[in-house]
């Protein structure tokens, strides 16, 4: 009779153990899902002002990237490589992103700083297309995007998805082809090694402007 109490008080007993350890571990997936939830939120509001009429240098984006993705850095490269995707490669004014086609650039372009940021890495695919000249400010995209206005041999030569006219604050865009490829390479770099890189944390300065 007291063997068959003893059964059932430590049946008892391990059954409530196994909710406690449930309840436990449902709680922290339920945690670690909300957290995913969040940089997945700031990673698709980066660099775009809740005002449309806001100046864009006014973004707290430096502080997204450097104070919270850099919390969980793997967590913020998975939803940034998902955010990638081609933009307009016409020049734009960083701080007149105004328009929807405008701040779509810039949110793609912090994308890219972001992950810079957080992995150190940086891509860049060739383009067969001709940066067009801008009229605007007389001067040559290629200046920027290959570092020196290029012959037409020069044109295979690979690019960067985006860098600035810093003194001008203009943003130039590789063409789409371009752009395209580097998303691949961001992808097939994630899918092999997104899950177990280790974090570059650069320094606040790397994040700037000026790529």
């Amino acid at each position: 009779m007291i063997r068959n109490l003893l059964i059932v008080v430590a049946s008892l007993l391990l059954a409530s153990t196994g909710i406690r350890l449930q309840a436990g571990a449902s709680s922290s997936f339920q945690s670690g899902k909300n957290e995913s939830q969040r940089i997945k939120r700031l990673v698709q509001q980066l660099g775009i002002e809740s005002d449309s009429a806001s100046p864009f240098f006014n973004s707290d984006a430096y502080e997204v990237i450097t104070d919270e993705l850099s919390e969980a850095p793997r967590e913020a490269v998975k939803w940034l490589v998902i955010e990638l995707q081609p933009v307009a490669d016409t020049p734009i004014y960083r701080y007149e992103a105004r328009s929807k086609v405008k701040r779509k650039q810039l949110h793609m372009v912090w994308c890219l700083r972001a992950l810079r940021f957080l992995t150190g890495k940086e891509f860049q695919a060739k383009t067969s297309h001709f940066l067009r000249f801008d009229e605007e400010l007389n001067s040559s995209p290629a200046t920027f995007l290959y570092g020196h206005s290029p012959a037409p041999e020069e044109t295979k030569v690979p690019i960067p998805f985006a860098r600035e006219w810093p003194s001008r604050m203009r943003v130039y865009i590789a063409p789409k082809d371009a752009q395209t490829e580097i998303i691949r390479q961001w992808r097939e770099w994630v899918k092999a090694e997104g899950a177990t890189f280790t974090p570059a944390l650069l320094d606040r300065e790397q994040v700037d402007w000026v790529y």
